[in-house]
């Protein structure tokens, strides 16, 4: 079962610029949740995201599943004319890199 669902606003769009979409809403989300104690937490959701461009993608190429959408681009939904994918994070743990001034060291 899937909750995902397809962005028909987005279907006129090209590859290129659905693909855009969604890796904005994950750079996103993984940029404002990165110092999270549960970071590995938002898998389950860029996976909801994936599955929604991959419905937009069946919709926008008449291919009626996401298997079939991720058979014909792949795994990362690879854009055929700019080689575009989806961006997908590897390492998913926490990074503590809070560098925070002083408000004595900018004097």
């Amino acid at each position: 079962m899937t909750l995902a669902k397809a962005r028909r606003d987005l279907v006129n769009h090209s590859h290129y610029q659905i693909l855009q979409f969604y890796n904005f809403r994950i750079r996103g989300l993984l940029n404002f949740y990165s110092f999270a104690m549960n970071y590995s937490h938002l898998r389950k959701v860029i996976w909801l995201l994936e599955q929604s461009c991959a419905l937009t993608f069946a919709l926008k190429y008449k291919l009626k599943t996401m298997s079939k959408v991720f058979d014909t681009y792949g795994r990362h939904l690879t854009d055929p004319e700019t080689d575009i994918s989806l961006y997908h994070e590897d390492n998913m743990k926490v990074k503590h890199d809070f560098k925070v001034k002083s408000p004595m060291s900018t004097i």
